[in-house]
């Protein structure tokens, strides 16, 4: 089914991804749910409401991935995410938006602020959802100490906050408690409704710029039709040449005569 908009899911390995579609689709889905990270490694695309597509991407950071994988999984889906939101023919499917999954019950990682840096650098519209918002607190590896979801949430803040002087949209989750799963549905539907206004636009403008190129093509017509009508007097003026020379010919004759008689 093509024409419909998509919204993207990516996030690191094993942050719950699958459990957030499972969540979202009330397990219609049937994605796979797994405790070993990297069970998602290539794209699966879901077909919801007969209205948009939900695209569930590899997630990045595996460890027990060879290097050579990984680089192939991050290569496929940030090409994915620039070149299918520049998609300009109408009939196929259009990125609407992206659901940046951060799990929230660990401190803020280094690819997960990588990851929604480079999402902010390229002008992809996405939204950061917190997953595992219902978990206990874990220890900081760095510190030892504890750290409570928040706690992580508020850290992840200050990183745009400093570096970008603006925050993008988040919403915590939890696929145990079912928390902020209507937020996203209303979170998806606000990217595609905007996503259909742009188009619109887009629309709109393209008949603008046709029907100004019509004009200035007729006008340039008419110019060219006008600058040939004027030439034609001047052909015109053939017969008056001709007659101008026969009145001076006449005159030399009669000048010519009235010499030899006297």
């Amino acid at each position: 089914v093509v024409g419909h908009p998509e919204v993207a899911v990516v996030g690191r390995s094993n942050v719950g991804k699958s459990s957030l579609v499972n969540m979202l689709t009330l397990g219609n889905t049937a994605a796979e749910v797994s405790s070993k990270p990297g069970t998602t490694q290539q794209m699966f695309h879901y077909f919801v409401d007969n209205k948009w597509w939900l695209v569930d991407l590899p997630g990045y950071g595996f460890a027990k991935a060879t290097q050579e994988e990984r680089d192939t999984w991050d290569k496929f889906t940030r090409e994915y995410l620039i070149s299918r939101g520049t998609v300009s023919d109408e009939r196929a499917n259009v990125l609407a938006g992206v659901l940046l999954l951060v799990d929230a019950s660990l401190p803020p990682q280094k690819l997960d602020l990588e990851y929604s840096d480079w999402l902010t650098e390229n002008s992809i519209p996405y939204v950061i959802i917190f997953t595992k918002c219902d978990r206990d607190p874990k220890m900081s590896p760095e510190s030892g100490e504890q750290l409570l979801v928040e706690e992580n949430i508020e850290k992840f803040m200050q990183h745009f906050e400093e570096k970008w002087r603006r925050l993008p949209s988040m919403i915590r989750t939890s696929s145990v408690t079912k928390e902020g799963s209507r937020d996203v549905l209303r979170l998806i539907y606000s990217f595609i409704v905007f996503k259909r206004r742009k188009k619109q636009e887009s629309k709109v403008v393209g008949r603008r710029v046709k029907v100004t190129t019509e004009k200035k093509a007729a006008k340039s017509r008419k110019k060219t039709s006008t600058d040939s009508t004027v030439y034609k007097p001047k052909a015109m003026n053939k017969r008056q040449t001709v007659e101008e020379l026969l009145a001076d010919l006449a005159m030399e004759k009669a000048e010519l005569k009235k010499n030899q008689n006297s």
